[in-house]
């Protein structure tokens, strides 16, 4: 029996899921996101901050509250105060059976004394209505409201840090089968000089030192290659982290993304960067929330006002009673703490003034980033017409001294310094394309346009 046809027929119906999971950059970003816990930190701040937002809306809204209370006492002020809520005090309470005419004055009666034990239930729905509190309501919604977008924009901004280093990695695969090439291409251009000069040593036109040099210079073209392939493996490894994916999970990227900038001018980006940066604008509102906090201390120099509405049941026993209702007002103004509330006003206004210099030395380092990096991207794009010059010049003048050394007329050593050049023309070109690429993404972070549903 044939066993190659079986082997054959059996390969290629093995399932499809032993092949690596091929993703693009758009899909790469929203598996980052879906699995980074950085994203569910920020998810949760904005839970936060959405539970502040909604305490601080109603609680202006009036407050009702349900009290049940059972006391038991032999205190004598507390027995007579509770017999007179259940409205059941009688003169005999007041020892009226002891008193037996004005000689009786002096006599302590034991019935009002030593009542005995009492317990008494008490039923209370109360009403609570803030009025005005000076402020203080207000300023807790203000900056309730603030850290709500804070957190918003801190989300974003984290969504957009993480699809800026998800682009780095998936574009750093590119970049390291782009390094595999130029390794192949050497390695092959290695193999053909051992080969040439193998024979050259053979018809005695060179000596054998130069067939040494040309099997060192092919050695040392498989480990560059072996490095590629190894950054490579590097490169997917740290995707497969941001991914969130197990070690063992095969991963594959698709086509390499071409970044588009924002904008031209520079002074454009600046102006992006500065508006609509979602740290900065996380900042802002963080410096706002400072401000409320502000208010918030200072209301405590003005006015409170508040009503309140009750009605109380009571009994001796467990179950409905007499009933008395209260209505009221209260006005309550703090006339000095001795300097106490003003401390509180002027530690949140540093807070505040922090804040700010924090806000402003973090839109001059956007400033200054924004420049650099569209300077450093202006520098790669001619590095790439540059180095594309030279790989073209690089490989003509290899071309010429490999046919110099066939005929006999060069050197190993000048075949392998032109060869030298020519592998390094290359590297740098794809050095520089992969660096104009981080510089594209950078602005794109900065500018606050690195949007996940951009790609």
């Amino acid at each position: 029996m044939k066993l190659r046809p079986l082997v054959a027929a059996v390969a290629l119906s093995l399932p499809l899921w032993a092949q690596a999971e091929v993703l693009s950059l758009k899909a790469c970003v929203q598996q980052a996101l879906q699995n980074n816990p950085e994203i569910a930190a920020a998810d949760g701040q904005i839970q936060q901050a959405a539970a502040a937002l909604k305490a601080a809306k109603r609680s202006r809204l009036p407050q009702i509250n349900l009290e049940l209370n059972v006391i038991n006492s032999n205190d004598a002020l507390n027995v007579f105060g509770m017999k007179l809520q259940e409205r059941r005090a009688t003169f005999n309470d007041f020892g009226a059976n002891e008193f037996t005419g004005p000689s009786a004055l002096g006599v302590k009666p034991k019935n009002l004394n030593q009542p005995g034990d009492w317990t008494h239930y008490n039923g209370k729905l109360q009403l609570l209505i803030p009025i005005w509190n000076g402020g203080k309501i207000s300023g807790f919604q203000d900056q309730a409201g603030a850290l709500m977008e804070a957190a918003q924009y801190g989300k974003e901004a984290v969504r957009q840090f993480l699809a800026y280093n998800v682009f780095r990695a998936y574009d750093a695969v590119h970049t390291a089968r782009a390094y595999i090439e130029v390794s192949k291409k050497a390695l092959k251009a290695a193999e053909s000089y051992v080969k040439t000069t193998r024979n050259l040593v053979e018809e005695g036109v060179v000596v054998k030192a130069e067939l040494l040099r040309a099997e060192v210079h092919r050695s040392e073209a498989a480990l560059a290659l072996e490095t590629a392939q190894n950054q490579e493996q590097l490169a997917l490894a740290a995707l497969r982290t941001l991914l969130a994916l197990d070690e063992s999970h095969e991963l594959d990227v698709a086509q390499r993304v071409k970044l588009e900038l924002p904008s031209e001018d520079v002074a454009e980006m600046v102006s992006m960067a500065l508006s609509d940066n979602p740290k900065l604008k996380a900042m802002r509102k963080q410096y706002e929330a400072d401000l409320a906090e502000v208010k918030i201390a200072r209301a405590d120099k003005y006015p409170h006002l508040n009503m309140l509405a009750e009605e109380n049941a009571y009994s001796d026993h467990a179950g409905l009673g007499e009933y008395a209702y209260t209505v009221a007002a209260q006005a309550k103004w703090k006339l000095t703490d001795f300097g106490v509330t003003d401390a509180a006003v002027s530690r949140m206004r540093a807070k505040a003034s922090t804040r700010m210099s924090k806000l402003a030395s973090a839109e001059n380092q956007t400033r200054l980033e924004v420049i650099q990096a569209w300077r450093k991207l202006k520098i790669a794009n001619r590095r790439i017409l540059t180095t594309d010059l030279n790989q073209r010049q690089a490989q003509e003048a290899n071309r010429l001294i490999r046919k110099r050394y066939e005929a006999g007329i060069s050197t190993i050593t000048e075949l392998l310094a032109s060869q030298a050049q020519l592998d390094k023309a290359r590297a740098d070109h794809v050095a520089a394309i992969y660096d104009a690429n981080i510089q594209k993404a950078k602005l794109r972070l900065l500018t606050g346009t690195m949007t996940p549903d951009s790609f």
